[in-house]
């Protein structure tokens, strides 16, 4: 039987903390204080949630659901290319375009973009996006919305819903939330010819890197890598769950070493950019892979289609992650069935964005300098009111990131905007989120401090833009000052004493918990 904390608060709990003046101690003493006890001496048992098939596919729903779509939306999606994976289940790569239209306005072929997702068994979420993403362009298609016909007319979107269907029937039967590669245990996303074999991947069949014997020895990546080279195509993005970042080439082993990059890893991270700024800082990390990760991955599609087959844009997402000590895998990667909707709509206007900018590359590219900028100025290490920016890493590149972070000051200026003094108040997110990035402490403030409109500028070239010199900004200009994260830690460790009290008493609490349970 649990009784809460309270119970025993007026006994044991209250004269302590009536004697303790440190507010972060009481806080974390109140943390312990409310937390449930049960009789066996556990917190209690952890609510977790699994896969309702009402709300998310199953593999079988998905093969269904996927064959309807060309008759449901005829003028826009088709399905273009069939294959079978290892246990002989369909795949299909589908093309969604406007297909009342050949060419667009101006005649020029359409950008092709490659999106594949599901490519691992334990990540669900993917598989909803696809569909999402279907029925939102199709239907806009449908309903002549003046944007989407636009992308449409000017973007040919190449689509593979499930890469790995073996997997997740291999997940669904064993009720294995954890499980992340195909049936056979390769990780579809290890088993691409780019430093395939590197130790970022495994040749044990039993571990979850698990590579393959050979460099596409998959049917699936075989499929994947076909479609790509038959249709041309010139960009790739990956969807995948465990966190919320937008990674560039590379990832491998070889490239962390020595420090390689994509030959267009500046407009990779200038499309991160805008993305972040259209889901209004759903993604708390944008940059390239070696520098955000502890840990390093070879074989893997987006390095494959940047390194050997040469995409302009290459790009992973991570759309979704839980931290912390969960009860499943299925609750780490895939938000709850009654939040699904939720968290799908927060990340959704990514995808005109991405679109667009694909779609107006040329242009984008000729307008390149033509900016006069936005008057941000950029300063390092500077403790102030409003730097929530701090350690949005782009790339290990300081002067790019500078640049990177001051264009990012433009995109925002179609959102949220800065406080009266002029420093930039969007909170991307907390510490423990940020954990990945590994970059200076940066924060952006506005030239001439104003609280801006909100407006519909287009983002300027940060290419035209100088680099301003790191210093502090005149005292006078700061804001009132609050305490920092690293601050309130010294204040814990200075109050050491407190802290060991704080253990004694607990251990005190324990002891009368464990002889009242014995009576």
């Amino acid at each position: 039987m649990c009784q809460s904390g309270w119970e025993l608060a007026s006994r044991t709990f209250f004269p302590a903390i009536l004697n303790m003046h440190n507010i972060s101690l009481m806080l974390f003493f109140f943390l312990v204080l409310f937390a449930p006890q049960c009789a066996d001496g556990s917190e209690g048992e952890k609510k977790t949630y699994y896969p309702d098939y009402n709300v998310y596919h199953s593999v079988e729903t998905y093969l269904r659901d996927v064959a309807l779509l060309p008759n449901k939306y005829p003028t826009c999606i088709k399905i273009i290319k069939e294959g079978r994976s290892r246990e002989g289940r369909e795949l299909h790569l589908l093309k969604m375009t406007d297909y009342s239209r050949e060419k667009n306005t101006k005649n020029e072929e359409r950008h092709r973009v490659l999106i594949t997702f599901g490519e691992h068994a334990r990540e669900f979420l993917p598989v909803e996006s696809f569909f999402k993403l279907v029925n939102e362009f199709c239907s806009g298609l449908s309903e002549k919305k003046e944007e989407i016909s636009k992308i449409l007319g000017e973007v040919e979107v190449y689509l593979i819903g499930m890469v790995n269907p073996d997997g997740r029937n291999y997940l669904e039967t064993k009720k294995d939330w954890c499980w992340r590669g195909m049936s056979n245990g390769v990780d579809v996303n290890r088993n691409f010819d780019w430093e395939w074999g590197g130790k970022g991947s495994s040749a044990d069949p039993k571990n979850e890197e698990f590579r393959g014997v050979q460099p596409f020895s998959e049917p699936e990546s075989r499929f994947v890598r076909d479609a790509a080279e038959e249709f041309k195509i010139q960009s790739y993005l990956s969807m995948h769950t465990g966190a919320q970042f937008v990674f560039v080439p590379y990832s491998d082993t070889k490239s962390k070493l020595s420090k390689r990059t994509h030959s267009n890893t500046r407009d990779e991270l200038s499309l991160a950019v805008k993305i972040w700024a259209s889901t209004r800082g759903f993604f708390s990390g944008l940059g390239i892979v070696y520098d955000m990760n502890d840990y390093t991955a070879d074989g893997t599609i987006a390095d494959y289609m940047a390194g050997k087959r040469g995409v302009e844009y290459s790009m992973t997402f991570e759309l979704y992650g839980k931290p912390g000590d969960l009860a499943n895998c299925f609750e780490q990667f895939n938000p709850d069935n009654t939040q699904l909707d939720n968290v799908l709509d927060q990340f959704h206007s990514m995808y005109p964005a991405i679109f667009n900018h694909l779609a107006r590359e040329e242009a984008r590219r000729a307008q390149l300098g033509s900016s006069s900028g936005g008057g941000y100025a950029v300063y390092e290490d500077v403790d102030s009111e409003g730097g929530d920016l701090y350690k949005v890493d782009l790339t290990s590149d300081k002067k790019m990131r500078v640049e990177l972070m001051k264009e990012m000051c433009d995109a925002l200026s179609e959102c949220e905007g800065f406080n009266s003094a002029g420093w930039l108040k969007k909170n991307v997110k907390d510490e423990a989120h940020r954990a990945a990035s590994s970059g200076s402490q940066l924060y952006i403030k506005r030239s001439q401090p104003v609280v801006p409109a909100v407006s519909s500028a287009p983002v300027a070239s940060a290419a035209s833009k100088p680099v301003v010199a790191h210093q502090p900004p005149a005292p006078a200009a700061v804001p009132r000052r609050i305490p920092t994260r690293n601050e309130v830690i010294r204040e814990l460790e200075e109050s050491s004493a407190q802290i060991q009290q704080l253990r004694e008493t607990l251990l005190r609490v324990r002891k009368a918990m464990a002889s009242l349970r014995s009576k």
